[in-house]
């Protein structure tokens, strides 16, 4: 499914026709590599279409389906949606990874949401998470952006 990290999610989805039709069922590796295809090019709708059937076909949706989503919906500065996701990985009784939680904290960020990127940042840490590099760069974006503010203001005031 190379086709798909490349973004040539037609080509991908030719390739997913002819294993069908050859009696072989894409599992959700397959469908993680296409709908990372159509996130790469923008088109998160069409790459949450396909996780939402997923379930319809019986196939379990994992915590990598659901990071491209998250990083997908990020991408386009659609942060309520990247939060419905993470929040639903708990929900259904799995756990958010590292990569889940780097992913969120940057969205939030990213659209001056510097309050709950802290607030994840704290859960992940009561959930037992170990913070990585990426996690601890975000933070101190976050941590210097917010003081950056408060200096502006108390500038200006």
């Amino acid at each position: 499914m190379d086709y798909a990290k490349e973004g040539k999610v037609k080509d991908a989805e030719e390739v997913m026709k002819h294993m069908v039709e050859k009696g072989v069922e894409p599992n959700i590796i397959t469908y993680s590599a296409l709908m990372d295809g159509y996130c790469l090019r923008g088109q998160v709708n069409r790459a949450r279409r396909i996780f939402d059937s997923l379930r319809e076909k019986g196939i379990e949706t994992d915590i990598f389906s659901y990071n491209i989503l998250i990083k997908g919906y990020c991408k386009k500065k659609k942060v309520d949606d990247a939060m419905q996701l993470f929040c639903e990985i708990s929900q259904k009784g799995s756990k958010p990874d590292i990569v889940a939680y780097n992913t969120i904290l940057q969205g939030l960020f990213e659209v001056g949401r510097t309050g709950d990127a802290k607030q994840i940042y704290a859960e992940m840490l009561s959930a037992g998470t170990k913070p990585n590099i990426y996690s601890h760069v975000t933070l101190l974006n976050i941590i210097s952006t917010d003081l950056l503010k408060k200096l502006w203001h108390s500038l200006i005031s």
